[in-house]
């Protein structure tokens, strides 16, 4: 994938770009929005797009809550430059003239620079909670307290149950996920295009799953029912991804259980670091993830023109 400012090449997200993004990202820092799984599941409706320009990774996708079209970028070349081909290329396309989700590592040392020419602004909504494995797998000290007495009521209600990693190419673990989805869609009144989108989300995953090796989900069980299941990455020896968790709710304590046995699977793994994603300026989800004690925030900034 290449481009130029006279003849931009932007091609649709394809699921055959993983090994490029693969390559593209070694070594670098893991921003959730520009992870392949991420984007590729979340690619709903096929309109994501991905390019070049200055060597920097671009992608046109749209707004996670407004859903208009937007441009962002990432890499650490000729960045100025960049930032004025896509101000360009959005009056072009008769865009809003913003770049968002765009990461702090692609400023290194030069972000007063850039900002003596853009208007660059942190946006807080869509920062990367950044967890330690060891922490969540322990769940030790008085910080966890509330962790360990959810799980605890779990178990004093549920009693015996098991945790089993899940193969998501098996059609009976696919249809246990789903039916899973609809009893949390049922239980937290969940409807609309937000539920809509996630279930197609889902079951993205679930078709593409062979062509996602470095998935692991696991599930909690009561018998042969499926209580509760998590999807996580490992895109690193060191880093994982969280993608997906749904509990069927009836069940205090549940969500509690299956972030500590998640955890406990990735540190097997050798995994260190977690990446939860962002709030979006949800009140409860921002509450929720605090509690889990981040230990880092990958930060993003809008880019508007002054």
């Amino acid at each position: 994938m290449s481009t130029t400012w006279d003849t931009p090449r932007f091609k649709k997200l394809d699921i055959s770009d993983r090994e490029f993004f693969l390559g593209f990202f070694k070594g670098q820092r893991c921003f959730s929005d520009f992870h392949f799984t991420s984007l590729w599941v979340y690619n709903t409706d096929d309109t994501a797009e991905v390019a070049t320009i200055n060597g920097n990774l671009v992608l046109k996708f749209h707004d996670y809550i407004t859903g208009d079209p937007f441009y962002t970028f990432f890499g650490k070349e000729k960045v100025e430059d960049t930032i004025r081909i896509l101000f360009e290329l959005s009056k072009r396309n008769k865009m809003e003239p913003v770049l968002k989700l765009v990461p702090e590592d692609n400023f290194g040392e030069g972000l007063e620079e850039v900002s003596n020419k853009y208007k660059v602004e942190l946006d807080r909504d869509n920062f990367d909670y950044i967890f330690s494995i060891s922490n969540l797998a322990t769940l030790g000290g008085k910080d966890f307290e509330t962790q360990r007495n959810m799980i605890n009521r779990f178990r004093r209600r549920i009693g015996e149950h098991s945790t089993k990693v899940l193969d998501l190419g098996d059609s009976t673990i696919q249809k246990k996920i789903m039916d899973l989805f609809n009893v949390w869609m049922h239980n937290k009144s969940g409807k609309g295009a937000d539920a809509e989108h996630e279930a197609i989300a889902i079951r993205r995953m679930l078709d593409y799953s062979e062509h996602l090796p470095g998935l692991i989900a696991l599930g909690v069980f009561l018998e042969e029912e499926l209580l509760a299941f998590s999807v996580n990455e490992v895109v690193d020896s060191d880093v994982a991804i969280a993608h997906f968790r749904k509990c069927n709710i009836k069940y205090p304590g549940i969500f509690q259980l299956l972030e500590y046995e998640s955890a406990k699977e990735l540190s097997r793994r050798g995994c260190k670091f977690l990446n939860y994603e962002q709030d979006l300026g949800i009140e409860g989800l921002r509450k929720a993830k605090d509690s889990w004690r981040p230990i880092e925030f990958l930060k993003k900034h809008t880019i508007t023109e002054k």
